[in-house]
């Protein structure tokens, strides 16, 4: 007996295991999202209206290619699907919306956005972003100085990939001078940390070590010169995309430049939508709650209402000290704590850390070690033009 189908001739879709969009033609779907982006800075239109210009559409794409019209008006559904498809997709709650919604909505980039993709493999996706990080430090001048950290995270294995401290002056109000914070030498700076493995400091902790942690340093140490017992729990990820927020040391010629030449994919996560790299506005949270409790001379606490008393009158600790500090507590803690996040596709009752699951990932995936040439590392400085002067007699 044969089943009932559908428009295009396919069987229908059951209720238990249709898809997304049903059996419409994806080409339609496409389709149906161009005119509703199309039409977003127009006036209000109807969703016969919208049809009719995804038929035309469809006619004016797909016409040569079928050399029948009547082949082309296949991949469009019967009207009652079509209005299903739109409220199923909320192409229809897209057009009810005001003008200025309708083209915002429009406006932002295309999905997906962090979480949406099959990410298998380390340094596929990974996150950045700077946030003030509530620790005073003993800045250049002598004064106490602020504090904020970016910080490069990856998707797959949640590894702290690398991460920057840096002082954050607001501008001055009576001189006007412009205040310092993060800038696009910090964040190539950044980059050259991910590309190289961390050297255990003087005064570390022993399990701070690569080759005391889970990571498979044999093997990692066979493939990278670079690796040896002197080397930090934390793996060399070359990161292949970057979601960062759209703060402009991350828009810079220099910063574009540099990931333009080590073939690093940039994508921008949309504004006020921290959903878009959730992993690296999580990680501050960790932060504050892991590693700057345990910094008493600085630590200004959650909020002004919990600051301790004389924290800008003590014995505060320079930018380059909290920096070691911070790597530290990352190599020994952060890439060394089970994530509830973090699970073995063949032992899902298993809690991973970040180290762990890079042992598996890596395990599949391999590790080819790619370390930057002299000529390369030069890429990291800023330029700056100066004009050659004669020299003093």
């Amino acid at each position: 007996m044969e089943g009932r189908r559908g428009e295009t001739g396919r069987p229908a879709a059951s209720a238990a295991g249709g898809t997304a969009g049903g059996f419409t033609d994806p080409r339609c779907l496409t389709a149906m999202q161009e005119v509703v982006a199309r039409r977003a800075h127009d006036s209000d239109v109807t969703i016969d209206v919208i049809r009719e210009e995804v038929e035309d559409l469809l006619h004016a794409r797909y016409g040569k290619e079928f050399g029948d019209p009547a082949a082309v008006a296949t991949l469009l559904p019967s009207r009652s699907t079509f209005y299903l498809r739109m409220k199923e997709s909320g192409l229809a709650d897209a057009l009810d919306r005001p003008t200025r919604a309708r083209a915002a909505l429009a406006s932002t980039p295309p999905l997906p956005h962090g979480g949406r993709e099959a990410i298998l493999r380390p340094g596929q996706v990974t996150q950045a972003d700077t946030t003030p990080l509530r620790i005073l430090a003993h800045g250049d001048d002598g004064r106490p100085t602020a504090t904020e950290m970016t910080s490069l995270i990856d998707v797959a294995n949640h590894n702290m990939c690398a991460l920057m401290i840096t002082p954050s002056r607001p501008r001055d109000a009576e001189s006007g001078q412009a205040g310092q914070a993060t800038r696009a030498i910090d964040l190539t700076l950044m980059l050259a940390q991910a590309l190289a493995p961390w050297p255990v400091m003087p005064g570390w902790d022993p399990l701070s070590a690569a080759a005391a942690s889970s990571l498979p340093f044999g093997a990692l140490r066979a493939a990278d010169e670079r690796f040896t017992e002197a080397t930090a729990a934390r793996p060399v990820i070359r990161p292949e995309l970057i979601v960062y927020d759209q703060g402009s040391p991350y828009v810079s010629e220099h910063f574009n430049e540099v990931c333009d030449r080590l073939r690093i994919a940039r994508r921008p996560a949309r504004k006020k939508t921290p959903t878009d790299k959730p992993l690296a506005e999580n990680f501050f949270t960790t932060l504050a709650h892991r590693f700057s409790q345990y910094v008493r001379h600085g630590w200004q606490g959650r909020s002004h209402k919990k600051r301790g008393r004389g924290i800008d009158r003590m014995p505060l600790y320079t930018i380059a000290e909290l920096q070691q500090m911070a790597q530290e507590w990352v190599a020994l803690e952060y890439q060394q704590t089970p994530d509830a996040g973090l699970r073995d596709p063949f032992r899902p009752h298993v809690v991973l850390s970040p180290n762990d699951m890079y042992a598996v990932q890596v395990a599949r995936s391999g590790y080819r070690a790619v370390p930057l040439s002299p000529a390369q590392n030069r890429f990291f400085l800023l330029p700056r033009w100066v004009t050659p002067a004669r020299a003093a007699s």
